[in-house]
């Protein structure tokens, strides 16, 4: 009688992990050992509103890498790993005043000024759910929602549409290949901020959007103010 061989595939283990530097707070994620730092850092994401590119993990002041597994750093069940922001952008890395357009600039930072107020009252209203504050909360909601769109009608309509030109295009302020990306970069960087304000009632992306927006307006501003706000 021929002999059976079985084999038994090792179960996926779920556990939990503790992300702190949250605005000061701890977050609980539910992850595999054999999740990447990439996919962790996909989970804040989502329930923080940050952006991917921005955030950085450690573990015991060690770097962790985003393509290695919580297996290979021996990451295990109520473990805390740490969370800190990297600046997005660098400052000024495209010349400084290229379109000298503060009104533009005046416009964009002011919107963001209303996410951020929009966000802290959202928080403070939802401590008393009351018919009245639930209907001043969707009131905020609405705003905040509003805001973002208008910035992200701004940089992508007026400026990637008129102002940002390719090298070599008629009245294009860019002398390098590599000043232009990094002013699509900065753009662009933006826009996605100012989708995740509006995913999000943390004031950690209001602060997202108002450092993506402190890099981006360096181009829209004369060139010794520009260099005052570094």
């Amino acid at each position: 009688r021929p002999s059976t061989t079985f084999f038994v595939r090792n179960p996926i283990t779920t556990m939990q992990i503790f992300i702190s530097g949250v605005d000061g707070k701890s977050i609980t994620l539910s992850v595999n050992a054999s999740d990447t730092i990439s996919d962790v850092i996909k989970k804040i994401e989502s329930r923080t509103g940050l952006i991917e590119e921005q955030m950085v993990l450690s573990m015991g002041g060690k770097i962790l890498e985003s393509s290695t597994t919580l297996k290979e750093h021996q990451i295990e069940s109520e473990a805390t790993l740490g969370l800190s922001l990297r600046l997005l952008g660098g400052h000024c890395q495209v010349p400084c005043g290229i379109f000298d357009d503060p009104k533009t600039v005046a416009e964009v930072k002011e919107a963001a000024t209303t996410i951020r107020k929009a966000m802290v009252q959202i928080n403070e209203l939802s401590k008393s759910m009351s018919p009245q504050n639930f209907n001043q909360m969707t009131r905020w909601v609405m705003t905040k929602e509003e805001h973002c769109g208008k910035i992200i009608t701004i940089i992508g309509e007026y400026c990637l549409c008129q102002r940002v030109k390719p090298v070599g295009a008629a009245k294009s302020p860019f002398k390098s290949e590599k000043d232009f990306v990094d002013a699509l970069k900065a753009h662009h960087y933006v826009m996605i901020a100012a989708m995740k304000a509006k995913q999000s009632v943390d004031v950690k992306a209001a602060g997202a959007l108002e450092h993506a927006i402190g890099d981006w307006c360096k181009m829209y501003l004369p060139s010794e103010e520009a260099k005052s706000n570094l």
